[in-house]
């Protein structure tokens, strides 16, 4: 069975809705409050989980015929959260019924708060403030070994990980830079996508590098003095396979290699681009 595991934070959310961003020491009656369980990897996963579904109860492949090569997988969450027995934890794992938890790093007993976000969304502009609490210890490059050495267990094919694709968020660099060459070396099968999103963050473009898939996000793109998501991926010295960059309501583009090799983008690839339809509300960039 083909398998998908993202590696990445989990938090809780807490969304207040407030009629603009405050002042200091000002005090501000919000219009809504929101809990969920968010998180780039989780998100990701339900993602996933809908297309399984759509897939699933699709009676003519005629309607859909885009879904009708989407195999059965299985969904994995590699992330650190509290005590299994705290609310949070147990919260977090019914808000993802089809996802597996048994690869996630739970901390002990004392760990009973899970990583949190505090997100002004404000009426008056459109803006997010967010504020982060991390009470857990990241995870380590031992803890991913010993990860990794599991599905080399479930390998029973000895394909060398051909039917598993690892996404990691793109945190922590230094740490995620030796999980990626611990996995390459032991699973070299298999397929790995990383996120490129935070700015400035150094040893994001050395991951990028080892990566098959590459996901860019408009904030990284800005940041290198680019106006639009075709002309940084023509622009890239060492292309790979399959390349995106999100452009918030401008949609997104993509950078694909037909052979599936790196290459110049100009002679052996295409950039493709996928608009959003018109009144789409973006609501992550």
């Amino acid at each position: 069975m083909p398998h998908i595991i993202c590696i990445g934070a989990c938090y809780i959310d807490t969304i207040l809705n407030v009629p603009h961003f405050p002042t200091e020491d000002e005090k501000l009656r919000c219009t809504g409050l929101t809990k969920r369980r968010g998180g780039n990897c989780p998100n990701t996963l339900e993602v996933l989980n809908e297309l399984k579904k759509a897939r699933k109860n699709i009676t003519s492949h005629q309607l859909r015929p885009d879904l009708q090569d989407v195999p059965p997988v299985v969904l994995n969450l590699v992330s650190v959260l509290p005590s299994p027995y705290s609310a949070a934890s147990r919260f977090i794992c019914s808000s993802l019924p089809s996802s597996n938890f048994d690869h996630c790093i739970f901390r002990g007993f004392d760990y009973q708060e899970s990583s949190s976000s505090y997100i002004l969304l404000s009426a008056e502009t459109g803006s997010r403030t967010i504020v982060n609490h991390q009470p857990l210890p990241d995870m380590t490059f031992d803890e991913f070994r010993q990860i990794v050495d599991e599905f080399k267990q479930l390998d029973v094919m000895e394909d060398r990980g051909k039917d598993q694709w690892w996404h990691f968020e793109g945190r922590i660099p230094e740490t995620t830079l030796r999980c990626m060459e611990y996995l390459i070396e032991t699973l070299p099968n298999a397929k790995i996508s990383v996120e490129v999103e935070k700015p400035n963050r150094p040893g994001l473009e050395e991951m990028a590098v080892m990566a098959h898939i590459v996901f860019y996000a408009r904030s990284w793109v800005s940041a290198k003095g680019y106006t639009n998501a075709g002309d940084f991926l023509h622009s890239l010295k060492a292309p790979r396979p399959l390349q995106f960059c999100t452009w918030g309501e401008e949609g997104a583009a993509a950078f694909i290699s037909p052979s599936g090799e790196t290459g110049d983008p100009v002679q052996h690839s295409y950039i493709f681009k996928a608009d959003l339809p018109r009144g789409t509300k973006v609501i992550d960039r």
